[in-house]
């Protein structure tokens, strides 16, 4: 399955998704609940910083969905199960 077939078997509209340049390099992505949380490198190379964003999804599936594609297309992987997360940051 190819990236635009997965973002239409997972609802994404290209036309919908901002285009947020990120730098660094991928090393997590998981599903909180009903969010998803990638993390960057520092693009400092700096091991004191590195970059989180979190993307609103419409449920957990979703989440956890997007998560396990960007996961399978940087090679980064599964640091545990996503549903055993306790965050309550949002």
């Amino acid at each position: 399955m190819n990236d635009l077939e997965q973002e239409k078997a997972l609802g994404i509209k290209v036309l919908d998704r901002p285009n947020i340049p990120m730098k660094g390099s991928l090393v997590a992505a998981y599903a909180n609940g009903d969010m998803v949380e990638l993390w960057f490198q520092s693009p400092t190379g700096d091991a004191s910083d590195s970059c989180q964003f979190a993307m609103k999804c419409n449920s957990p599936e979703q989440a956890e969905a997007i998560a396990s594609v960007h996961r399978a297309k940087w090679g980064v992987p599964n640091y545990g199960n996503s549903a055993e997360l306790t965050s309550e940051r949002f």
